[in-house]
């Protein structure tokens, strides 16, 4: 099992379109072969901090999907919404990467593998 986690910071005015927003994207992305569980969380301190975890049942699928426009839609949405600070996969609990998704200028770099 591979765990897909993102972690993005919401702008407060953007909160309730981002919500919107995730929930037709997580939609989607449920439709993606491989794809299970789908969860989104926000920091008890800071509601407008959220991670989206997904689960999928291989690493072959997740790289499918994250090469997908369906993927890149959902970073887009992110970036207009608020700021996505990171990309993070884990197999079987433990994580293989740990991949910032901007660097410190404010470029929002993809993970490997997305062109």
């Amino acid at each position: 099992m591979e765990l897909l986690v993102i972690r993005v910071v919401v702008r407060p005015a953007k909160r309730m379109e981002f919500l919107q927003a995730i929930q037709k994207i997580l939609d989607g992305s449920r439709m993606w072969p491989g794809c299970g569980k789908g969860v989104l969380c926000h920091v008890l301190e800071d509601e407008n901090d959220f991670h989206l975890m997904q689960e999928w049942d291989s690493r072959p699928e997740l790289d499918a999907y994250l090469g997908s426009k369906d993927f890149h839609a959902l970073l887009g949405a992110m970036k207009v919404l608020g700021e996505a600070r990171e990309v993070r996969i884990f197999s079987n609990g433990t994580s293989k990467e740990k991949k910032p998704v901007r660097k410190p200028q404010g470029e929002m770099p993809l993970p490997k593998g997305i062109s």
